[in-house]
């Protein structure tokens, strides 16, 4: 046979049952509090330039690492290289840049014949090297490619040696347009910054 329950009675059951389930929520840890970071932007902007800068160097370190266990032949292959290479201009270009021109070494008439498949492109970042030899030790000079042409590759190099005789390679390291694209999106929250009054770290003042 059934019981019957009266409405206190299952009320106090129902309260009792809801009992447990108020003492999990209160031990649950509470949600944490969001507040303003202790940074100016300035700052912000400065170490994220700085991290960016570690980043674009650490990828420029790999690629070194990967092109010392692989043959020179084998670099050129895969895109990575250009061999066969000499040094026809030497130039000065903006920001006291200079400017390197590299054209095939070898060719059957006066003009420059076209270069081998690859995937250099302007602001790879390369460096030119002896075109026999492995990838150990310091390069000749290294820079960022300014003018990628049929025939030819154009660098601009911060330290350029007064000559650069005999065969040579170029090895692509890195790209710099990422890089470049978020140092000037940094440059442009720091401006905005600047122009909108420093709003940003802490305003007030506003009633004056």
């Amino acid at each position: 046979a059934f019981k019957r329950v009266s409405s206190s009675a299952a009320g106090a059951a129902a309260a009792g049952a809801s009992r447990p389930h108020k003492e999990s929520s209160s031990s649950a840890l509470p949600a944490p509090k969001v507040s303003m970071a202790d940074i100016s932007l300035e700052d912000f902007v400065t170490k994220t330039r700085r991290l960016l800068e570690m980043e674009r160097l650490a990828e420029v370190e790999q690629s070194e690492g990967i092109l010392r266990g692989m043959k020179p032949e084998t670099a050129q292959r895969k895109g990575r290289a250009l061999l066969g290479l000499r040094c026809v201009d030497l130039r000065g270009g903006l920001l006291g840049k200079t400017i390197v021109t590299l054209e095939l070494a070898k060719r059957q008439g006066p003009d420059a014949p076209p270069l081998p498949p690859h995937k250099l492109t302007p602001h790879d970042v390369v460096c030119v090297r002896p075109s026999k030899g492995d990838s150990s030790g310091e390069p000749l000079c290294s820079g960022v490619v300014y003018r990628v042409r049929d025939t030819g590759i154009e660098i601009a190099v911060d330290d350029a040696p007064d000559a650069l005789d005999g065969a040579l390679r170029i090895e692509r390291l890195a790209n710099e347009t990422s890089h470049q694209r978020l140092v000037q999106a940094l440059e442009r929250v720091g401006k905005a910054d600047s122009f909108g009054g420093g709003s940003g770290s802490g305003g007030g003042g506003g009633g004056k």
